[in-house]
């Protein structure tokens, strides 16, 4: 990673409440999914190692277009890139009528 991006995903981890996201997840009993298996509630430590995956990811796609534009979700993270900013987001619901041709 370069140093931008180290800054700001250094950022977002010291800022972003890790407990609160932990506290639903157990609260919710949301495992999950590794290698065809549930494998319980994540700790702390494996939700920050996802989200930098994921922020990483965002920040790489957006240097593949000239939009600087990059989105990539899992496990209820929602990580994305628009130009120089970069958002981390958990997401316990979610809803659109995108598509509906109705």
């Amino acid at each position: 990673m370069g140093k931008k991006l180290d800054k700001k995903i250094t950022i977002i981890m010291e800022c972003f409440d890790w407990d609160r996201v932990h506290n639903v997840m157990t609260y919710l009993n949301w495992e999950w999914d590794k290698g065809g298996k549930l494998n319980g509630v994540p700790d702390i430590e494996q939700l920050k190692e996802t989200a930098t995956r994921l922020l990483t990811e965002a920040w790489k796609q957006g240097k593949k277009n000239k939009h600087k534009r990059g989105n990539i979700c899992s496990g209820g993270f929602h990580a994305s890139r628009d130009g120089d900013w970069l958002q981390l987001r958990f997401d316990l619901e979610n809803w659109s009528d995108e598509g509906d041709d109705e």
